[in-house]
Formats: structure tokens, C-alpha cells, sequence
């Protein structure tokens, strides 16, 4: 299967002009998508941290962690997956295996259904 293009994060700007993150909520027909365990994330002592969620049926899925100027830090996957429950795992590493530092993340679920964000913090 053909890879999900890459999508920005849909953002907007406040009234001091600083870019913040547009929230969207899926229908009931949504997947199922979890807040990562354990948030908040300490690489340091937790290793990983894990985000589970539920295709209702197969679909292609993408998955990125952003921060918090909706800014692609890492693509976690891109890929078909059959109906289902899955869990991804993130290091807290971007694309290039650097350590992210703290704050505010978003993980970003992109399948047929639609897309679903969910906010979580890393502490360093």
C-alpha cells in the first residue's frame, strides 16, 4: 500500500500572533484512540511511551508526534493495518534520533475514519 502523504496539523494563531493547535473531535463513527501511557512521558525513566488504539475496520494509518507550533517532529508510522487493536511506541527521539526536549506534545492519528489528536507532556 502507498504511504499517507504527510498533512500539517491544522494550527491557528492567538491574539499575541503565537501559532497554537487547532483541536478536532472525530464523530461516534471515529476510531477508538487512547492517551498515551504513561503521561506524563519521562524518557528517561520510562524508556517509552505507548499509545493504543482500535480500527474498526482495515486502513491505511499515520501517525507523527508534533509539537506544540503543530511542527512535525516524527513520523511513527505509515502503513496499512488490519482491523484491530495496536499499539505504537515512541523513544522521544525525532527523525534524526535526537532527544526531544520538554513540554507539550501532540500524537497525531490519521485513518479512513478521520484524523485524532491527543495532547500529552514530556518531562526531561
Amino acid at each position: 500500500p502507498t504511504p499517507a502523504p504527510y498533512k500539517p496539523m491544522p494550527t491557528g494563531r492567538n491574539e499575541a500572533g503565537l501559532p497554537f493547535i487547532v483541536e478536532i473531535v472525530n464523530g461516534p463513527d471515529a476510531d477508538s484512540f487512547l492517551q498515551n501511557r504513561p503521561n506524563p512521558f519521562i524518557p528517561a525513566a520510562d524508556r517509552l511511551t505507548y499509545f493504543d488504539f482500535e480500527l474498526k475496520e482495515g486502513s491505511v494509518v499515520y501517525a507523527a508526534i508534533h509539537n506544540m507550533r503543530g511542527e512535525l517532529v516524527r513520523i511513527l508510522r505509515s502503513t496499512k493495518l488490519n482491523a484491530g487493536y495496536w499499539t505504537i511506541s515512541w523513544d522521544g527521539t525525532n527523525d534524526r534520533g535526537k532527544p526531544v526536549g520538554g513540554g507539550i506534545y501532540f500524537i497525531v492519528l490519521e485513518t479512513k475514519s478521520g484524523r485524532n489528536y491527543k495532547k500529552f507532556m514530556v518531562i526531561r
